[in-house]
């Protein structure tokens, strides 16, 4: 099976984590397809609650199908459809669920299809030891992959921090995490070679 995996970037220079000891750890990131422009874009349009249009957006200028939309009253998984972009609307793939106007929407790239790639990562006390405190993979359910959706990242009950990192005492703990990404073939790329394993920095609970 062929997979996209050899299309994922890897993290920017300066990405960081930041989670509390007591809240689920579940932050995500999005993976745009490459050559398209890579910051978000912002417009300002009106929904209305049943349709699938964006309406009232003074330009559509750069904006193509399968850009991925996200904002109040905005499935998650919406795109831009085939043929959906107007000189003052946008079509998209998903009923919009509010009715609002003057509603700020951000404007993705195409989302990377990630379907078939495997995720791992782990927290470690600083970059050079080799002691794991934590091993978190899509397969054992404490990574996740959105697929098509173009979305992976954690899916960390917060039941299971204190108890693996031995948090207790209130104030805040350093660590690093490292991701590697794996296909089908068993090919493997680690997205932090280039800058190294993420900061991450963890908020103590105010209790033990």
């Amino acid at each position: 099976m062929t997979t996209n995996l050899l299309s994922l970037p890897q993290f920017p220079a300066g990405t960081s984590i930041t989670i509390s000891s007591n809240a689920d750890f579940n932050d995500q990131f999005f993976i745009g397809v490459p050559n398209f422009q890579s910051s978000p874009i912002t417009i300002i349009g009106n929904l209305t609650t049943g349709t699938y249009v964006i309406a009232g957006i003074i330009s559509t200028v750069g904006l193509v199908p399968g850009m991925a939309v996200t904002g109040f009253g905005i499935s998650a998984g919406t795109i831009i459809a085939s043929g959906g972009v107007g000189a003052t609307t946008l079509t998209l793939n998903n009923i919009v669920t509010a009715t609002v106007s003057g509603l700020q929407i951000t404007i993705l790239p195409p989302p990377l299809d990630l379907t078939g790639i495997s995720f791992s990562s782990m927290f470690r006390t600083n970059a050079t030891t080799s002691t794991v405190l934590i091993q978190m993979t899509t397969q054992n359910l404490l990574m996740v992959n959105g697929a098509q959706a173009g979305t992976f990242g954690w899916n960390v009950p917060a039941a299971k921090l204190p108890g693996l990192l031995g948090l207790s005492a209130t104030g805040k703990l350093s660590l690093v995490i490292g991701v590697h990404a794996t296909d089908t073939t068993g090919a493997v790329i680690d997205l932090c070679a280039e800058n190294g394993p993420l900061p991450v920095t963890v908020n103590l609970s105010a209790t033990s």
